[in-house]
């Protein structure tokens, strides 16, 4: 009989984000950072991938490319200015469309997000990004984010909340999830995975509304604040479902 550690590692397993699966993306990833590199210069810090393939926490069904370039901190005299000079240079060579901090770039059948940062100063990973929807600024650190999803250590238990998000057809931001799965675990005493996926389910039914997720790399960036409140709802209500079914395969699949 199989035991709910060995399920959840089958499961695991049958969505595992293969490197086979990303190499298409990555070749796009390097013709973008080329052409930017060609356009920028000297202006340019570094080119992260972020996002959940960054993080170690994709999965197969769903994923992504995103592209974070680091702009020296003097190389724009403002983030706006930083934002739509990227936007038409990226716009010379691709469709694009803007978005509240990214570039939607659609390369062949693709999309791929590309984050314009520009560094506070040269010590530091902390960059400032434009927000479009308010002519305001965010700040953020990619490597932070990468460090933080790591000390956790709980990436399977990430990955398997992507799966039943998916599977029950739910809307809730990634990095959202990431943020609610890690504080679940908090006070979690045990290393199954099915007995942890209980854990998260039943926090998510008693919390999802009220919990405050805070950004690792920005605490005053409330990552719950935005998240929609009918998709709270949606994620207690299932949270709750998923926690009457008996069997493993009602649950995730």
């Amino acid at each position: 009989m199989v035991t709910q550690q060995q399920y959840m590692e089958q499961i695991l397993a049958k969505y595992n984000l293969k490197e086979a699966d990303i190499v298409p993306l990555k070749k796009k990833r390097a013709v973008i950072e080329d052409y930017v590199r060609s356009r920028y210069g000297s202006k340019m810090a570094t080119f992260y991938y972020s996002g959940s393939y960054a993080k170690g926490t994709a999965i197969n069904l769903k994923y992504d490319l995103d592209l974070c370039i680091y702009f020296k901190h003097n190389a724009f005299s403002s983030l706006s200015e930083m934002y739509n000079e990227v936007y038409k240079v990226l716009n010379e060579k691709y469709p694009v469309y803007k978005q509240k901090v990214a570039i939607g770039l659609k390369y062949g059948d693709d999309n791929i997000d590309v984050v314009p940062a520009r560094k506070i100063d040269e010590r530091t990973d902390d960059a400032n990004l434009f927000v479009t929807s308010t002519n305001g600024q965010i700040k953020t650190n990619i490597p932070k984010h990468k460090e933080y999803i790591s000390q956790a250590k709980c990436r399977p238990t990430i990955k398997l909340m992507k799966i039943w998000k998916f599977r029950h057809s739910l809307h809730f931001k990634s990095f959202a999830l990431e943020l609610l799965t890690i504080k679940a675990l908090e006070n979690c005493n045990s290393d199954d995975l099915g007995e942890q996926i209980l854990h998260v389910l039943r926090f998510i039914r008693d919390n999802v509304q009220n919990v405050k997720l805070v950004d690792p790399a920005n605490s005053n960036n409330i990552v719950s604040d935005l998240v929609d409140q009918n998709d709270k709802v949606n994620m207690k209500n299932n949270a709750d479902a998923s926690l009457r079914k008996e069997q493993w395969n009602d649950i995730i699949w």
